[in-house]
């Protein structure tokens, strides 16, 4: 079994007056621990929305001896 090589990247994002508001009010009613776990949902929702692979699926296919990309 291959073992994926995990890469993580820092982004600097400016957000506007609203999306900070709704980020704190995510966190603050306890949808989210913290804002960073907001952002990553809605990363994946953006992703499902427009039909790139998941994470884990992509995950799946590396295991099995598919290509990473």
């Amino acid at each position: 079994m291959s073992e994926i090589k995990k890469q993580k990247r820092r982004l600097s994002v400016t957000l506007g007056p609203m999306y900070l508001e709704d980020l704190d009010y995510l966190v603050n009613t306890g949808y989210f621990v913290d804002p960073q776990e907001a952002i990553r949902d809605a990363l994946r929702h953006q992703s499902a929305y427009y039909g790139l692979e998941s994470h884990s699926d992509r995950r799946t296919r590396v295991e099995e001896g598919g290509d990473a990309s």
